[in-house]
């Protein structure tokens, strides 16, 4: 094919001026390349070239390749290269490809990720015209970006469309980016509304970051102890060091020092999150920040403590018996029992063959064991309750 011999800038300009049966001559040439780099090459720069002079024909071009390799190729072409005022055209195009269930209409979301930053309004108008789409869920950066530039009208969409579950979620985020102290206000208000959703979660992660006063009064305002614990079980930080991040307070110390001055009502259950990114430090400084605690919320903190991500049972049982305080290792032990994702019984077989003493060996065994019988009291009684409710329906 002579026009992949010509050096980039004739190429170029060949493809631009050309006319449209040349164009679908040369793509057929293309396509009857033996199957290699050249052909690949060949492929994804022709597409990529074409979506730019001609986007509609580029688009329909490659829906319309029968061989689902090549199409694959050219579609991803069209897709990573297309300009923002084509993405309309190239999205209705797309709506003529299969949907595939296993992967529905994954170029078409590709193309509508790269529209909505753009124009919001025009990807919901465009949901509107196709409700076949919005039927498999909506982008989840749509109703992020409009409640950013407008979250009035964004609002008046949600609305009119009874949308009530994680979109209202995503526009509460947009809207804390367009104004955080009205987006925050809409939030207590309304808490009740957003607690089946992520909003206030995601909420507090979003005050977190910026201001962890901002963050304590959210809390504070919150309606009740239910929502403030809803709002805790949300919170999502990304963690590291001071010097990694440049921000002492996205610390777990910094996290577990702010959570902790909030009754234990509140993070019960959450706070073991935070100390199990501290865990894949020094076990010593979660031991010893635990001791330090005061008396009252002490038992409530340890209770929180899991096994480190990557260390085995003995290893992590080795680190809680060099603890001074035998009251807080017992805790400790059983909480890790009891907040270990793994088998219970593994994790005591584990231990009985470890080279750890007779004395210690029993010692674990019983709080283990102990931490199994609870939780299999806890469990009966919730089926209990279950078998109560069915005979009094």
């Amino acid at each position: 094919m002579e026009i992949l011999a010509l050096p980039f800038a004739e190429f170029y300009e060949a493809l631009r001026s050309a006319p449209t049966e040349a164009r679908t001559k040369w793509a057929a040439d293309i396509q009857a390349i033996p199957v290699g780099p050249r052909r690949t090459a060949a492929l994804a720069a022709f597409y990529k070239l074409m979506v730019q002079f001609d986007p509609v024909w580029a688009a329909n071009s490659a829906c319309e390749i029968k061989d689902k390799e090549t199409q694959d190729l050219a579609l991803e072409s069209v897709t990573s290269a297309a300009p923002g005022f084509a993405l309309k055209d190239i999205a209705t195009l797309f709506l003529k490809l299969p949907a595939d269930p296993s992967d529905y209409r994954k170029y078409l979301e590709e193309v509508i990720s790269d529209w909505v930053p753009l124009d919001p309004p025009a990807v919901a108008q465009f949901y509107d015209e196709h409700p076949e789409i919005a039927e498999h869920g909506l982008n989840r950066d749509l109703i992020t970006s409009w409640a950013a530039i407008d979250p009035g009208t964004a609002k008046e969409w949600l609305d009119a469309h009874r949308y009530a579950g994680d979109e209202i979620a995503d526009f509460i985020m947009g809207w804390y980016l367009n104004n955080s102290r009205a987006a925050t206000d809409y939030a207590v208000e309304h808490a009740e509304e957003l607690a089946p959703t992520a909003g206030l979660g995601n909420l507090l992660s979003a005050l977190y970051s910026d201001s962890k006063e901002e963050a304590k009064k959210f809390i504070e305002h919150l309606p009740n102890d239910e929502l403030r614990h809803k709002a805790f079980r949300g919170l999502k930080v990304n963690f590291g060091t001071a010097e990694e991040t440049g921000e002492p307070d996205l610390t777990p110390r910094a996290m577990a020092d702010w959570m902790t001055q909030f009754p234990p009502a509140y993070w019960r259950e959450h706070l073991s999150g935070v100390l199990g990114y501290w865990n894949d430090g020094p076990p010593q400084e979660v031991f010893s920040w635990i001791e330090q605690q005061p008396a009252e919320i002490r038992g409530a903190v340890a209770a929180e403590y899991k096994k480190p991500t990557g260390k085995d049972t003995v290893e992590t049982v080795n680190a809680v018996l060099q603890f001074a305080r035998i009251d807080l290792r017992d805790q400790l032990l059983a909480a890790m029992f009891q907040n270990s994702p793994g088998d219970t019984s593994q994790m005591m077989n584990e231990i009985t063959n470890s080279s750890l003493s007779a004395e210690q060996k029993r010692n674990v065994l019983e709080i283990a064991a102990k931490v199994e019988r609870d939780e299999q009291a806890a469990r009966d009684e919730r089926a209990r309750a279950e078998s109560d409710q069915g005979s009094e329906k």
